[in-house]
């Protein structure tokens, strides 16, 4: 059940448009302050703002390992043109991005593009061809069974770390993942990230294997990562109200 914000004060009427929108939106977590995480990119909140804040945390990873380019903004605009808002977790406090978590089901559509199009529009006929062969062989050598959810990217707003947001979207990703039926979540953890690592462990998840990648992704900021699962049980919903 999406959740709405309700005031005993509000009228009915305002109740159920509320709750409409909220059930359009796709809320899974909503609280009284102004504070959601919901799945899809926000009315209030930019495309722009999505790349920069997510950029800001991966633009090494897709310099060296995804995109091959020094050109940030060339990166930047493929990147906002070409993302699947609706595979993506949004935490907002009223008009400020507090982080994102970005999810997808076996080989649904996730928050990266597959298509070629988008690639040859921002690099050109050649670079978008072999970026797009690139992309297809990480994505079929990367994929993980029909029913886990895969977390692509986790980001938290580096002005509202250590507030538990990080915590909160792997809550909400975990609620996704049972509602889609899911039997497990699992995600990849860099050896230059201990604190990220920390926290996934402290949510359950285990190491089901390691991968030396030594100078293939050095430049890239590492040498290593680990692939982690975590189980799910069905159980009533985390922030039911």
């Amino acid at each position: 059940m999406m959740e709405s914000l309700h005031d005993k004060e509000t009228p009915f009427f305002l109740q159920r448009i509320r709750q409409t929108i909220n059930e359009k939106i796709h809320f899974i977590y909503n609280d009284k302050m102004g504070t959601s995480i919901q799945l899809g990119l926000p009315s209030h909140i930019s495309s722009k703002q999505a790349v920069d804040l997510y950029f800001q945390a991966f633009g090494k990873k897709e310099r060296h390992l995804t995109l091959f380019s020094n050109d940030e903004q060339t990166m930047k605009n493929y990147l906002e043109h070409s993302m699947n808002w609706n595979a993506v977790l949004f935490a907002t406090h009223e008009n400020k991005l507090l982080g994102m978590c970005g999810i997808q089901k076996g080989m649904n559509p996730g928050p990266f593009s597959t298509q070629i199009a988008p690639l040859i529009a921002h690099f050109q006929i050649w670079g978008g061809w072999w970026r797009w062969i690139l992309r297809w062989l990480q994505r079929t050598i990367d994929s993980w069974k029909e029913d886990v959810l895969h977390i692509e990217f986790l980001v938290v707003n580096p002005d509202v770390r250590n507030q538990g947001w990080g915590s909160k979207l792997l809550d909400c990703a975990e609620d996704e993942a049972r509602k889609q039926g899911c039997k497990a979540l699992g995600l990849e953890v860099i050896d230059t990230n201990p604190r990220a690592k920390s926290l996934y462990q402290r949510k359950g998840f285990q190491t089901i294997q390691h991968y030396s990648t030594q100078w293939l992704t050095r430049r890239a900021g590492f040498s290593s990562l680990e692939k982690m699962q975590k189980p799910l049980q069905p159980q009533r919903k985390r922030y039911s109200r």
